[in-house]
Order: structure tokens, then C-alpha cells, then sequence
């Protein structure tokens, strides 16, 4: 699987979203949030943590208006760097933090994050966090946090489904 929780690798809690790397990769091949609620004209700041199975493996993340009338340019703080609306960051074998910020223009944003064609590459997420601000704070987890995962294709619910799911 290119996505997958993984319960043998994680910084925070039981698992980590693991991302396969293969060929070819391009837009459509990332992996997408829900649009989160922002206030308009703030600063925001899109935290995570990540590491890969070995050096030099890049991860493009990007930042996404639910408006798609609007482009935004990022600002990116190091280790990554500024590429339009997207950053790419080259991420090592140790977990790291990496942060991305943002000025909104809309209210609701949401990101993305795409593995460069590395072939054999396996990479992990954890700790994602958006908050207002110029500046990431310490990582911290909700009092109540859940994963509902359903037995059907795609995670998708339907209404005249009958739920078969595991919380």
C-alpha cells in the first residue's frame, strides 16, 4: 500500500502514516486533508514530523485554500525550502520537525503531502498540528483522539450502508 498506518513506527501514540515511495508520482498521487477552519487575514503554522527509511528522500507538502480561485505562496522555515505554493523537504532517518507558514486569504485550508519518486523509499508522518501563529509550539495531543477505520475500499461511508468499522 502507497498509504498506510503503520503500528511499528511512530513519535507520538501507536502508529505513524507510512508513505511508500514508487513511480510516477504527480498531483493527484498525494495524500489530502479535510479543509480546517482558519480566520481569514492570520498567520498559521502547519507542523509535522517526519523520517524516512534513509537519507535524501524528499517530501512535497503543500498548503491548500479551499478556495481554488486564490493561489498563496509559501513561507517556509528551514530545513525546507520555498518552492511556490508547495515546500520540499529532504527529510533523514531520524524524526525531525519541519514547519510551514502561511498568511490565509480564505477561511478553511488544508494540506497535502506527495513522496518524490524515490524508488524503495518509505517515509513516516506524525505530530501534525495547525495553529495560529508565526511559530510552532510543543506538539501536544488532544484530550480525546480517535481513528475510525472502515472495512470498505477508500475508508468511504455511505448513508444507505450499513457501518462495518473498527474505532
Amino acid at each position: 500500500e502507497k498509504y498506510a498506518l503503520d503500528n511499528t513506527e511512530s513519535k507520538f501514540g501507536k502508529s505513524a502514516l507510512k508513505i511508500t515511495t514508487e513511480h510516477p508520482v504527480n498531483a493527484f498521487d498525494s495524500i489530502k486533508s479535510f479543509a480546517y477552519p482558519v480566520k481569514t487575514g492570520k498567520n498559521y503554522v502547519l507542523s509535522f514530523y517526519a523520517k524516512a527509511n534513509r537519507e535524501n528522500i524528499s517530501l512535497k507538502v503543500r498548503i491548500i485554500s479551499d478556495s481554488q480561485r486564490k493561489r498563496h505562496k509559501l513561507r517556509s522555515r528551514k530545513p525546507s525550502k520555498e518552492w511556490g505554493r508547495h515546500a520540499s523537504v529532504e527529510l533523514s532517518t531520524k524524526w525531525r520537525r519541519y514547519a510551514l507558514a502561511v498568511k490565509t486569504v480564505s477561511s478553511g485550508y488544508g494540506f497535502s503531502f506527495c513522496a518524490a519518486n524515490t524508488p524503495g523509499g518509505i517515509l513516516w508522518l506524525d505530530g501534525l498540528q495547525l495553529e495560529p501563529g508565526n511559530q510552532a509550539t510543543e506538539y501536544t495531543e488532544k484530550p480525546v483522539c480517535a481513528f475510525l477505520s472502515t472495512f470498505s475500499p477508500d475508508n468511504f461511508l455511505t448513508p444507505d450502508e450499513k457501518l462495518n468499522a473498527n474505532l
